[in-house]
């Protein structure tokens, strides 16, 4: 399972990266004191900026779980969430 969770990773990081769709510039409205860590505001404020549903994050202890109707979530979660949209 790991080994397909990988190989998954892999796939949806070729995909992001050639795909100019996915990405999108924003711009923070405001300053947040949100993250354990002052210095992870800024996704955070990003992610509330593009009206994000989920964080992705491999620090999941500086962020709170949620955050109006963002969730934190680690890459293997967000693996988890995607996987099954995806044929290989």
């Amino acid at each position: 399972m790991r080994a397909v969770l990988d190989e998954l990773e892999k796939l949806l990081l070729l995909q992001a990266s050639a795909d100019f769709e996915f990405r999108e510039i924003v711009h923070s409205a405001r300053k947040l004191q949100i993250a354990k860590d002052p210095d992870d505001n800024k996704f955070l404020e990003c992610a509330d900026a593009a009206r994000a549903d989920s964080l992705i994050t491999g620090n999941r202890r500086h962020f709170p779980e949620f955050w109006k109707l963002i969730k934190g979530i680690t890459s293997r979660e967000f693996i988890g969430i995607v996987a099954p949209h995806f044929t290989l």
